[in-house]
């Protein structure tokens, strides 16, 4: 039949086994009768390797001939380009979803490559923001659109939006080499995240001097622990991260050696890192040694993990003491690598003072103070005899 019409299916009649009719006009395209008077559209083609392949578009009754058309079309477009569409329909009936492609990256990927504090804060981004919004769909029809506006919905929490975008970068990647998506097509490629302000806080010598006075009074008149004025005296004057000096058992403190050995660390695939100990950081440690009970962690908590890992609230209460703000925990750190910049100290010295694995991260470490600079700049016009 030169061209299949509205007619010529209605005077088509049911028989004892299936009857096709096809359209010249459109080869591969046609109708299909069953004995019990079902009709359906459907499209005959050949796929990428010869072989011939036959698939339902839709029943008359349910889609229109010009519909039934354009499906044919878009089908024999995908044949040509070496898509077999009636693999392409099985993989995505059978696609997990998002939700599901989530759990086995969580499980196969995650928990065997990943740190705890990773996995916390992979569970916490899936479950406060990208689940809800994303679990249902199937993995293979999430698309580009879909994720610019998930990380658009985010845009009045820039960090969360940003670090979302990241994860789901990985767990899309993962799902490539799963074949759960095409070679190529991660849907997250080009979303671009926003742009964020890099906080840059330090100490000066006056401000640590109240901090160490704040810290001192809280913890004698126990508005905060022994063990959270140490770990922030350990944090000033070793550089360490907090969650490195709070889980520190006492195997890791090298006493004769003047050093931390740290063997859970944000950079543990390169093996243990060593943290020089000075004259205060040993100090500290003595005082805690001196204690008359000593368990497996220098810090216990009664938590599961078995030692302290939150000082939020002592911390909050510290800063009102000492009259500062905007200051974070982690900005201690930032002090101590920016007061080794400003004494002249080399980004490699600094590094090994950190334990960094490489010169790159410690660069963000090293920013000089304006004080220093304007000193640097009065020597270097006097050497100049300006």
């Amino acid at each position: 039949m030169h061209k299949i019409t509205k007619s010529s299916i209605a005077a088509l009649q049911p028989a004892e086994k299936d009857i096709y009719i096809w359209e010249e006009a459109l080869p591969g395209f046609g109708v299909r009768v069953k004995p019990s008077g079902r009709k359906s559209y459907i499209l005959q083609y050949r796929n990428e390797f010869g072989r011939s392949r036959r698939m339902t578009l839709g029943r008359t009754d349910v889609i229109t001939l010009d519909q039934a058309r354009k499906i044919a079309r878009d089908n024999l477009a995908k044949a040509a380009n070496g898509i077999d569409p009636v693999e392409d329909a099985k993989s995505k009936k059978s696609s997990p979803t998002f939700k599901g492609t989530c759990q086995r990256f969580m499980t196969e990927h995650s928990k065997k490559r990943c740190k705890n504090s990773t996995i916390a804060s992979y569970e916490w981004l899936l479950n406060k923001f990208i689940m809800p919004r994303l679990g249902q769909k199937k993995t293979i029809e999430i698309t580009r659109s879909d994720i610019q506006a998930f990380h658009s919905s985010l845009s009045e929490t820039k960090y969360n939006a940003n670090r979302s975008l990241g994860l789901l970068r990985t767990i899309f990647n993962k799902a490539e080499d799963w074949e759960i998506i095409s070679q190529g097509s991660n849907p997250t490629v080009r979303v671009r995240p926003f742009p964020e302000k890099q906080k840059e806080r330090f100490l000066s010598p006056a401000e640590i001097s109240q901090l160490l006075n704040a810290i001192d009074e809280c913890q004698e008149d126990q508005t905060i622990t022994w063990q959270a004025a140490s770990v922030l005296r350990l944090l000033l004057f070793t550089g360490c991260r907090l969650g490195e000096i709070c889980s520190l058992s006492w195997d890791q403190v090298e006493f004769q050696e003047k050093r931390l050995r740290l063997d859970d660390h944000k950079t543990d695939q390169d093996g243990a890192k060593y943290i020089p100990l000075n004259t205060p950081a040993a100090t500290e440690l003595l005082k805690i040694h001196a204690l008359e009970e000593k368990g497996k962690f220098m810090f216990p908590g009664a938590g599961e993990h078995g030692h302290i890992i939150n000082l939020r609230k002592p911390w909050l209460r510290i800063l009102i003491r000492a009259e500062l703000t905007d200051v974070r925990i982690h900005d201690l750190r930032h002090t101590f690598a920016s007061a080794a910049a400003n004494q002249g100290i080399s980004l490699q010295a600094i590094g090994k003072l950190l334990g960094h694995a490489s010169i790159q991260s410690t660069q963000r470490y090293a920013k000089l103070s304006n004080d220093f600079v304007q000193e640097q700049s009065e020597k270097t016009i006097s050497y100049l005899n300006i």
